[in-house]
């Protein structure tokens, strides 16, 4: 916490209740489809994009067309709702829309994406445009506004589950830790790597009403940059790599390929949703070269790093997958209650 910055987080913090004031007191406006938040309350790397997927590939499996709605942060498009995927895989560039709807729009053969700061306009679009029978909102816990959720689920990360207890920019909180209360269903992520009993407690005392979960973002998959072949993530074992990353937790996924055994001899990091240039591709390049390894990359990073055609060294993305601990069962029992109504 940085005790300096608390007088701005406490104006921060009036800010943030006057609004979540001002929209309880306004109706609601209620899609024609069932509407499912996942979002968080601390800045960033809480693994919201994998949530997403899990939650879509429930949906598919039931014959269901779900439709991802994303403000496309950091997104180069001006234009108001772009159609990143009618469900076919992405139809406009990575810069366009942003690189967790682009990937979510590569990754999701089924399920449309589509970008746009109006959620009521992109939820329109892609219910009468494309088809959509269900839509997930990516960020909607934090980001709220008049659309009515069915069911809010919040992302809480276990290895900082109280963003330091100060709101921006003092501390990681979006919004207060009493906004929890509002949640339908928390689930605490990396909790594979972190004790959790404290946290569980804590969170059923904040939100007496909410699911509790726990979930760990497992390696899925190692796929070359290339020329396209894929890997387990053990193939990684004893080999030297460079990671690179641009994300909000670095230091999570460098741990990770230290778990699968691979000899980690530096890290590039950038700030999360980093868009990488000429000059630090070419400089990323000739330290691997210089130390003779292999650059390992996120799938996220993967769609913003542009891998050079001609580059002789070779690449990796690692892929996650999002595993529920235990309550897979009684989460899919409520996303079903939901889509069933």
């Amino acid at each position: 916490m940085n005790r300096a910055l608390l007088p701005v987080s406490w104006l921060y913090g009036w800010v943030v209740s006057r609004r979540r004031a001002k929209l309880r007191r306004l109706p609601p406006w209620r899609l024609p489809v069932p509407v499912i938040s996942v979002g968080n309350i601390t800045v960033g790397g809480t693994g919201k994009t994998e949530a997403v997927a899990y939650l879509c590939r429930h949906f598919m499996a039931q014959g269901i067309k779900p439709g991802i709605l994303s403000r496309g942060y950091h997104r180069r498009s001006r234009v108001a709702t772009l159609v990143v995927s009618k469900g076919v895989g992405p139809e406009v560039s990575v810069a366009e829309a942003g690189d967790e709807p682009y990937l979510l729009a590569q990754r999701l053969t089924g399920a449309a994406v589509v970008v746009g700061k109006d959620r009521w306009s992109t939820g329109m679009q892609a219910i009468q445009a494309l088809g959509c029978r269900v839509l997930v909102l990516d960020d909607g816990f934090q980001r709220r506004d008049q659309l009515y959720r069915d069911l809010d689920i919040v992302l809480v990360d276990a290895a900082d589950p109280y963003g330091e207890d100060s709101l921006l920019p003092a501390g990681r909180l979006r919004e207060p830790l009493s906004a929890l209360a509002e949640a339908d269903v928390l689930i605490i992520t990396r909790a594979d790597q972190y004790p959790t009993a404290a946290v569980i407690s804590r969170l059923s005392n904040l939100a007496p009403k909410a699911l509790i979960l726990s979930a760990q973002h497992t390696p899925a998959n190692l796929i070359s940059l290339n020329d396209g072949k894929k890997q387990s993530p053990e193939f990684l074992a004893n080999r030297r790599v460079l990671a690179v990353s641009g994300i909000a937790r670095p230091e999570a996924f460098e741990k990770t390929l230290a778990s699968l055994g691979a000899e980690v001899t530096g890290h590039f990091s950038f700030p999360d949703h980093h868009w990488y240039s000429d000059a630090e591709r070419k400089r990323i390049f000739l330290h691997a070269q210089a130390l003779k390894a292999e650059i390992v990359t996120t799938s996220k990073d993967a769609v913003r790093l542009a891998w050079p055609k001609d580059w002789a060294i070779q690449g990796w993305a690692l892929g996650v997958a999002f595993d529920i601990q235990g309550g897979a069962a009684k989460l899919n029992a409520r996303v079903n209650k939901i889509i069933s109504k």
